[in-house]
């Protein structure tokens, strides 16, 4: 027994791995199936007949109130849906209570203001009001928000980063473990905007077909927008695996989003701030997505599951020596550009193409050669090299525009397009 190597060392048998993924795939479709089931029933009890039955009485505070407290109760379906299968199925404990750095804390507060209360304010200058006088059940709402509304943070991302991302992360990676928790979290809402269109349908202001539209459309706004809105979370638990920390966060994006609605009237009505308010979680978003991506060393493609491999036929393989004397090229995954080719040219001729995330080699002769990309009207500085008979070069690319640094587009597609990528040589 002695002689045995460490688990860590040993291989798998293709039958345990089978039953593991079994498991993880049953544990997966509990999860969703009971937070779905438990959060969706409060949401239309809360959406179609408690706030229905109260306005008709005329009975505006109970009508909002009743929404606000469905919907708190409602975000604790992911937090009881994770806590079962820790108990019951997966038969482990949860994380550790970690509480992190007090300053993470300072900083997502001062995001979450940037995000909704700054824009709000300024919103102020575009022709939006404050309420005025402001409702008493207003400042009830607030006062619940703030007394009750951290619990709903933490309920979601209990079931959100803490369960979802610890159980699919080992298996599908972490970049894609966050899109798919992104996905189901947008479709987990989904009742809260479709409601109002089903209770248009029963009136009779709208048909069974525009209902049938309205919620294709908004399932794919709310996957799209969660899986920006998920991935800074997931970056967040990534990086401290502190549940308080990303509950917090979420309750303090929600309770600044909130606050500045419900005080001022037509918020957002001002171009410039609604803009800037939608605008902000989106480029955070595909930013830190593209980190957790590129850290992985993954392809859009492949993070979106149209490719599985990161090498195309001919690959060199790492740390490994090509047939013949060549260059081994590996190229950048990138957002701009992923679903672009770029020319490989050696000597001012083409001799390859190279994809997002991939790695080719391509066969030279012995001697001094130039090597250089192009795309379109876009180009890089050429990059001169010398090979040796038998030998291997190595190179990475890619273009100017990772991350956040996309921003920068037009700039790099007009006056500085011969820099737009670049070529740089690995020793």
């Amino acid at each position: 027994m002695d002689d045995l190597p460490p688990k860590s060392l040993r291989k798998v048998h293709p039958m345990v791995r089978k039953m593991n993924e079994k498991r993880a795939t049953k544990a997966l479709g509990l999860f969703v199936l009971i937070s779905f089931l438990f959060s969706w029933v409060l949401f239309f009890f809360g959406d179609l007949w408690l706030e229905p039955m109260f306005a008709q009485r005329c009975e505006t505070a109970a009508a909002k109130l009743s929404v606000l407290i469905g919907h708190t109760l409602a975000m604790l379906g992911p937090a009881l849906a994770a806590l079962l299968l820790w108990r019951f199925v997966r038969k482990e404990e949860p994380p550790a209570w970690e509480w992190s750095r007090p300053k993470y804390y300072l900083w997502a507060a001062l995001a979450m203001l940037a995000m909704w209360t700054v824009p709000g304010g300024i919103g102020l200058l575009f022709g939006d009001s404050i309420v005025s006088p402001i409702p008493e059940y207003v400042w009830i709402a607030i006062a619940v928000e703030l007394a009750f509304g951290w619990i709903s943070g933490m309920g979601e991302e209990t079931g959100w980063c803490a369960y979802l991302l610890t159980l699919l992360a080992p298996k599908a990676g972490k970049t894609r473990a966050a899109v798919i928790s992104g996905a189901l979290r947008g479709l987990w809402h989904w009742p809260v905007l479709v409601s109002p269109v089903i209770l248009q349908v029963a009136l009779g202001e709208r048909t069974p077909l525009e209902l049938a539209g309205a919620g294709v459309v908004i399932a794919l706004q709310l996957t799209l927008g969660n899986i920006l809105f998920g991935s800074v979370l997931g970056w967040i638990w990534y990086r401290t695996e502190s549940i308080p920390l990303v509950g917090w966060t979420h309750y303090w994006h929600n309770l600044t989003r909130d606050v500045t609605i419900m005080l001022l009237v037509g918020y957002g009505s001002g171009l410039w701030a609604a803009s800037w308010s939608g605008l902000i979680p989106m480029i955070l978003g595909i930013a830190l997505l593209d980190r957790m991506r590129r850290s992985e060393n993954l392809g859009w493609r492949q993070v979106v599951g149209l490719s599985k491999g990161q090498r195309t036929k001919g690959a060199a393989e790492p740390g490994g020596v090509g047939p013949g004397t060549h260059i081994a090229l590996t190229r950048h995954p990138e957002f701009a550009d992923m679903m672009q080719a770029y020319k490989v040219l050696i000597d001012g001729v083409e001799a390859a193409s190279i994809r997002d995330g991939e790695s080719i080699a391509v066969p030279v002769s012995a001697g001094t050669h130039t090597l250089h990309l192009t795309m379109d009207w876009c180009r890089c500085r050429p990059v001169e090299f010398a090979v040796r008979e038998g030998e291997c070069v190595r190179f990475e690319c890619g273009n100017h525009l990772g991350g956040w640094r996309v921003i920068f587009a037009p700039v790099y597609l007009t006056l500085l397009s011969g820099r737009y990528m670049w070529i740089r040589r690995i020793e």
